[in-house]
């Protein structure tokens, strides 16, 4: 045990008699958006174990029973989930955040699993937003991929709006050029909900048209469409979202932490489009460029692996491409591996083991040599945390078939 980790586990002694007496349930996750100076942090995991010290990155999630150091000099601003901010400086504890909220910040923090067929970028036209998500608009703007002869001379689309329920044409345009539409002002609003009350699941279909031959309308990654945010559960959105646009802290909130604050609400909320524009406003360079020199920063949201994992979680909960998805979590992985941040490290292995595996009931090392490599990292990365509830949880899941998720993002 490290110095560090000698007076963490002094300290811890008595946090836990303290959290005994309170009860206090460490599940609601809060985000670090604010990081100066050389801070690290204890991760707590039950029933009464604490890790050493490792680095804190902004953009990360604490809980409330996880140690902080800052250290003179230092400084950390935490949101927690409860929207309330906690400011640390020169001291050494825990986050002044509750342990357990109504309506938490973040609302779960994993892939959703599913399993689908995937396709390669140039295989067919697809739909890149809005798909598989919520949405805050009832006029939504389109996006897709271009056909591969879109160079061609000659090429438009018609895009269709079907309303799934019974697979009706609420909307349809021709002879589009480009590869973006925005639903016009001049139609009525889409509906969130049909008279019984239920949620209206709508989908765009895109058909690429040459010489008037109408090509393949078939997106092999099935993306399920989109649904609207309803007139009930709006006020609570905005409310929230408000909030967090206005949120102050000493010293000025960076345009970055407030994109980031903003994506981790909308994805807690299967608002993925609406999440994806947020922290596509402030990527600092294309997934298929090389980072910045200097970019790489432990106090920075976009220098470090939080802003990366989420991304990559986001692409593929709207069933994205792999290859769109891949470069994300491969940005993150080499950021965690600068900053020798293991929380992020275990983090990223076990989310690319879920991606990898899809519905594979079984993991083997010989028949899924990749798969089982990044569950075995994971595995170590936790064990180093000494976080045996990790560890227990990456066996199950080499053993037995993962829970089908991700199918009811229409609320």
């Amino acid at each position: 045990m490290t110095f560090r980790g000698f007076i963490v586990f002094l300290l811890a002694l008595s946090l836990l008699s303290a959290v005994a007496a309170q009860e206090q349930s460490a599940d609601a996750l809060h985000v670090v958006i604010t990081v100066e100076g050389e801070t690290y942090v204890s991760r707590y995991s039950p029933p009464d174990h604490y890790s050493d010290g490792v680095v804190l990155t902004a953009g990360s999630f604490v809980r409330s029973n996880d140690i902080l150091e800052v250290g003179p000099g230092s400084r950390v601003v935490i949101l927690c989930a409860n929207r309330a901010t906690d400011e640390i400086t020169n001291d050494f504890r825990s986050p002044n955040c509750p342990g357990t909220v109504a309506e938490p910040l973040v609302a779960f923090n994993n892939v959703e699993i599913y399993g689908q067929t995937r396709a390669a970028q140039d295989e067919g036209v697809y739909v890149v937003n809005p798909r598989h998500t919520m949405i805050s608009s009832a006029s939504p703007i389109l996006e897709w991929t271009p056909a591969r002869n879109a160079s061609q001379r000659g090429i438009t689309y018609r895009v269709t709006l079907y309303n799934m329920a019974d697979n009706s044409i609420v909307w349809q345009k021709d002879g589009i050029n480009g590869t973006r539409l925005e639903y016009p002002e001049d139609q009525q609003p889409l509906a969130a909900v049909d008279p019984a009350e239920r949620p209206i699941r709508y989908q765009f279909v895109v058909t690429p048209i040459i010489n008037n031959q109408e090509l393949s309308t078939f997106d092999v990654m099935r993306p399920e469409g989109f649904c609207i945010v309803s007139a009930r559960n709006r006020p609570l959105v905005e409310r929230a979202v408000s909030e967090l646009g206005d949120l102050t802290v000493t010293g000025g909130l960076p345009n970055e932490a407030r994109s980031f604050n903003l994506a981790v609400y909308y994805h807690g909320r299967r608002l993925y489009g609406d999440a994806l524009a947020q922290l596509m406003r402030i990527l600092p360079a294309p997934l298929d460029q090389p980072l910045p020199a200097g970019t790489i920063s432990a106090e920075s949201i976009v220098g470090s692996p939080s802003y990366y994992i989420l991304l990559g979680n986001i692409l593929y909960a709207q069933r994205l491409p792999l290859n769109e998805v891949m470069p994300a979590y491969a940005r993150a992985e080499l950021i965690a591996t600068t900053l020798n941040d293991t929380p992020a490290l275990a983090t990223i292995n076990e989310q690319l083991g879920d991606i990898l595996r899809g519905r594979k009931p079984q993991i083997t090392p010989e028949r899924d040599a990749d798969i089982y490599a990044r569950y075995q990292a994971a595995r170590e990365f936790f064990s180093i945390l000494g976080d045996d509830a990790a560890v227990q949880r990456i066996d199950e899941k080499l053993q037995n078939a993962p829970q089908s998720q991700g199918s009811s993002f229409c609320q």
